[in-house]
């Protein structure tokens, strides 16, 4: 298990690709908002921290993850241990189907911010990041195919907020559950105050799970 971020922005604007003219590069921001005020229940008072969020720009071809969709090996070790590697591996064997990855240095606590480019262009306007919640079992927040271009224009900004979602590897019910492998593995989903509709869930209970964190996009 790794720590746990407040990336829970899994904002997914899957949309026909438009036609914007030219490359564009937008500076990403991740700022983390997780604390025991936002988000009291099994706070890890001590341990709460972001792994390196991690992505890339890519076409409507490739999906990198996406609610009900199932987790890639690359998204599993994401979501579990916090690892960029081989994620970023899956982005560049899919060759012209992905322009540009990202990768961003870990935040250790539950608040801060990183940033970094990331480039664009007419075929590839779509944008995939991750970041893992941690420590959990399997918990992220991110964004999956959100499009910077609006028709024909490239948007001037952008900010989307993070919610948790579970990948669907590890059915741990904490932030500090022990490993427990999820056999056969389950959907990506999100994580609201019902589902799990568990009472030892970290989550259990909330009336609205809050964003944990915001993607800024300029």
């Amino acid at each position: 298990m790794f720590t746990i971020g407040v990336l829970h922005v899994v904002c997914s604007l899957t949309a026909v690709l438009a036609d914007c003219a030219g490359k564009a590069t937008y500076r990403v921001t991740f700022t983390a908002l997780w604390t025991s005020m936002s988000h009291p229940r099994h706070y890890p008072a001590g341990s709460a921290h972001w792994s390196g969020l991690v992505g890339g720009s890519h076409n409507s071809v490739y999906t990198m993850w996406q609610p009900g969709g199932k987790s890639t090996t690359g998204m599993k070790n994401m979501a579990e241990l916090g690892s960029q590697r081989t994620l970023l591996n899956e982005m560049r064997a899919q060759g012209s189907n992905v322009l540009d990855t990202l990768a961003l240095r870990t935040i250790w606590s539950g608040t801060g911010t990183t940033s970094g480019n990331l480039d664009v262009d007419g075929s590839h306007s779509l944008v995939s990041l991750v970041t893992m919640i941690a420590p959990s079992p399997d918990w992220f927040a991110g964004v999956h195919g959100l499009d910077l271009c609006d028709q024909t224009t490239w948007r001037q900004s952008r900010t989307v907020d993070l919610f948790p979602y579970d990948a669907g590897t590890d059915s741990g019910l904490t932030f500090t559950s022990l490993d427990s492998v999820t056999n056969p593995q389950e959907p990506i989903h999100r994580l609201t105050g019902t589902s799990p509709n568990n009472s030892l869930s970290s989550f259990y209970g909330y009336p609205t799970v809050k964003r944990m964190a915001t993607l800024g996009f300029v």
